[in-house]
């Protein structure tokens, strides 16, 4: 399935990205070591909404596809220039 597969390859370019922020969040001089609590409060509040969510009705649009290619090239050229602050930005 093309859906499948796109989400593979979005969170394959998005590696480096989680690597980064993992060692930022487990750096002793960080104000962000909260952020291991990010992951685990998401899955608890998707955990929770899940039978909401299941009954929205998708549809596509050819502007969020837009959104996402966009938003992939940033990514990979940030990551390709170690430019990591814009990982912000494409996430």
């Amino acid at each position: 399935d093309s859906v499948i597969l796109s989400g593979i390859l979005s969170l394959a370019a998005y590696i480096p990205m989680f690597q980064w922020m993992v060692g930022r969040w487990m750096n002793s001089e960080s104000y962000y070591s909260h952020g291991l609590l990010i992951p685990i409060i998401s899955i608890y509040i998707i955990w929770q909404k899940r039978t909401k969510l299941n009954n929205i009705l998708v549809k596509s649009n050819w502007i969020g596809a837009l959104y996402i290619i966009t938003g992939l090239i940033t990514h990979i050229l940030a990551a390709s220039l170690r430019v990591y602050f814009l990982f912000r930005f494409t996430g």
